[in-house]
């Protein structure tokens, strides 16, 4: 299986795997609390030979991410690849120009600096967590916290752009810390931060209420942090409930810089009203100086972005739906009028905004994971099954899965398939 993983993150996701080693021992590391049955692969360190391999199947016109996972692939910390720096070398021979993300905990930064800013155009996602060393350690474990943080210092001074993310886990290191640690990241030039909710299985043994008040706690203070501090601050997941265009944050040095601003929200574009924030954002990178209107609090401004096509505008937003997900959805019902769609309760308040009223949405709680888990890739056959068990589905004629979900055999992370329901199912969302 694992031959088979590595060359579809590869070939689809343009993801070299390097190595499973970690080197870190987070408190909120999702691995230690997996129930059994979960098909998480764990590949060790690839040879040389077999990364140099698999470099030949990465599309050259797309970034590449390393340390990323999309697959039952575990991905560990890059850096910690005996021959990383040689792997580096041989992949900017390969692809000299192609954009490189690598996100990295930092423990081993200060050894590789000057390695990657010879791999320019490369940017690094740095798994932050805390700037204060004793908390670091706290959320981290026994590390060289110091020399981490140091490290994620002189980025800025060597111009490689890097982005900040925080699991946020304030009942250990308190608000103001996370607080600091954004200072830290803005302080050092990091070109944004994302505060990331800490995701535990209901196998966990943790203050609930305590991870419970997260999410409620953040919304509170994102508004003046984001007003504090001039780089893009985003939730992740943002647990929208609506389709709106707002602006979450606008990166420096960018086109939308001086422009446009958090909250801000994107009404039309050349005239046309962006269906969600997606479409916006798009649209954004799309189009050659973009005319806008735009709500700000009680005020609507026109303004011209003046940019190329087909490049950044600097806008960030959060995540909601894709309009190409809802044509999707519409050709696999093919042209049924009763249409059961299954996803995330994360989902399911957008989905319910867009359906036809036919349509039903119906949000699938994570039975299997349990706990604050509740993203669709994390959602098994049963948990489906669950659902349907309690829904009435005499007239249904179509039943619409996330297929990230599942893999390309339509099995979910423990190798089960859904029941076909008489060939009703289709995986589409």
């Amino acid at each position: 299986m694992s031959e088979q993983l590595l060359h579809q993150s590869v070939s689809k996701f343009n993801i070299l795997p390097l190595t499973s080693r970690c080197g870190v021992g987070c408190v909120f590391c999702s691995h230690r609390y997996n129930p059994p049955g979960v098909r998480a692969v764990f590949f060790g360190e690839l040879p040389v030979d077999k990364v140099q391999e698999l470099m030949v199947f990465l599309d050259g016109n797309k970034k590449i991410y390393i340390g990323e996972s999309a697959t039952l692939l575990c991905e560990g910390e890059p850096l910690l690849h005996p021959h990383f720096d040689e792997i580096l070398v041989e992949l900017r021979r390969q692809l000299p120009r192609t954009p490189i993300q690598l996100t990295t905990n930092a423990v081993k930064l200060a050894a590789y600096l000057d390695a990657l800013a010879a791999a320019r155009p490369l940017e690094l996602v740095v798994s932050l967590n805390s700037a204060n060393p004793r908390m670091r350690r706290e959320l981290m474990g026994a590390h060289g916290a110091e020399a981490a943080l140091g490290a994620v210092a002189r980025l800025q001074k060597l111009e490689l752009p890097w982005h900040a993310s925080l699991v946020l886990m304030p009942h250990i290191t308190g608000w103001q810390d996370v607080e600091n640690s954004i200072a830290f990241a803005c302080e050092h030039g990091a070109t944004s931060v994302r505060l990331l909710l800490p995701g535990f299985s209901k196998l966990a043994s943790v203050d609930w209420a305590a991870i419970e008040a997260i999410p409620r706690a953040v919304r509170e203070r994102l508004s003046d942090w984001r007003q504090k501090f001039p780089l893009p601050l985003t939730m992740e997941p943002p647990l929208l409930n609506d389709l709106i265009p707002r602006v979450a944050g606008v990166l420096p040095n960018s086109p939308a810089a001086g422009a446009l601003r958090p909250d801000d929200v994107v009404e039309t574009i050349n005239g046309q009203a962006p269906w969600s924030r997606v479409d916006a954002f798009n649209k954004l990178f799309g189009l050659e100086k973009p005319l806008l209107r735009v709500r700000r609090q009680q005020r609507t401004i026109e303004l011209t972005l003046n940019k190329q096509a087909r490049s950044p505008s600097g806008v960030v937003m959060d995540r909601d739906l894709d309009p190409g997900d809802m044509e999707r959805a519409r050709a696999l019902a093919a042209g049924a009028g009763r249409v059961l769609l299954l996803t995330s309760t994360w989902a399911a308040p957008l989905w319910e905004q867009v359906v036809p009223a036919a349509w039903q949405v119906k949000p699938v709680p994570s039975w299997f994971f349990g706990g604050t888990i509740a993203a669709a890739g994390l959602l098994t056959a049963s948990d489906y099954l669950a659902v349907l068990e309690e829904c009435d589905l005499a007239g249904v004629e179509r039943i619409l899965l996330p297929p990230v979900s599942f893999d390309q055999s339509g099995r979910d992370l423990r190798g089960e398939l859904v029941p076909d329901l008489g060939q009703r199912i289709s995986f589409s969302l």
